[in-house]
């Protein structure tokens, strides 16, 4: 059953929306920078309601790549990059469910994908059947070329900055001499194609993930999780992470 939008236009409630499926209604808000917590998201496109469930640890940050992998024309998923390319910029993220349990984001993610049926290609936008998992998400070379060229010039974080030549100086001087030692070589190398294993607090197996760089599309950090396995800290967004060095 396809997913409706209702959305009420009274100006108290805009931020407010309901949706129905099989004859039941979900309740959901439109997704605002303050919502920096954990949870269960949709992308929906307001053209021909089709949309894309997903979760996040950070479901503002999360929602707010997604959106600006489409205007970059980079993104993972090319059901929802064409779509965009067709309707233009027509995609809302909307909140569903919060989920304070960290621990329960991706079996409460499963629950959604399943019930909304989302990977039916005629009503959404997921590829993979099962939460968690990004297969069929693989980047093509135009799009890696299009992120690098979105990240560089006046888009690149310190594009404009006058240092001073003592700043300058300052980080010239401290890179002098850095020499890494063999093992630390080898951490950087793993750390960059081998598989992640991510666990709950308690311990228990949450799931593996193929590279640091594809947890990073769920959300997290790329440079915790690194230093979570290198033993530089304990945990990152409420997770243990390790080394797969099996």
């Amino acid at each position: 059953m396809k997913l409706i939008l209702i959305v009420n236009t009274h100006k108290k409630y805009r931020k407010r929306m309901r949706f129905t499926n099989n004859n039941s209604q979900i309740k959901g808000s439109l997704i605002t920078s303050s919502m920096n917590f954990s949870g269960i998201y949709l992308l929906i496109n307001l053209v021909n309601n089709k949309f894309y469930v997903g979760s996040s640890i950070n479901v503002f940050n999360r929602t707010k790549s997604h959106l600006k992998s489409m205007k970059g024309g980079y993104h993972p998923n090319i059901h929802i990059q064409r779509s965009y390319k067709k309707f233009g910029d027509c995609f809302s993220p909307i909140l569903i469910e919060r989920v304070n349990d960290k621990n329960k984001l991706i079996e409460r993610e499963q629950f959604w994908i399943d019930e909304l049926d989302a990977t039916n290609r005629k009503i959404a936008y997921n590829i993979a059947p099962n939460a968690g998992n990004t297969l069929g998400c693989v980047m093509s070379e135009k799009s890696r070329n299009l992120m690098s060229i979105s990240r560089t010039g006046i888009k690149h974080h310190m594009f404009g900055a006058n240092l001073s030549k003592e700043h300058k100086f300052k980080i010239s001087q401290s890179h002098i001499g850095i020499r890494h030692t063999e093992a630390t070589k080898k951490k950087i190398g793993l750390s960059q194609s081998i598989s992640v294993l991510q666990y709950s607090l308690d311990g228990k197996f949450v799931r593996k993930w193929e590279s640091i760089t594809e947890a990073k599309y769920k959300g997290f950090d790329k440079a915790c999780i690194s230093k979570c396995c290198n033993g530089q800290r304990k945990t990152h967004g409420g997770f243990i992470w390790r080394f797969n060095e099996k």
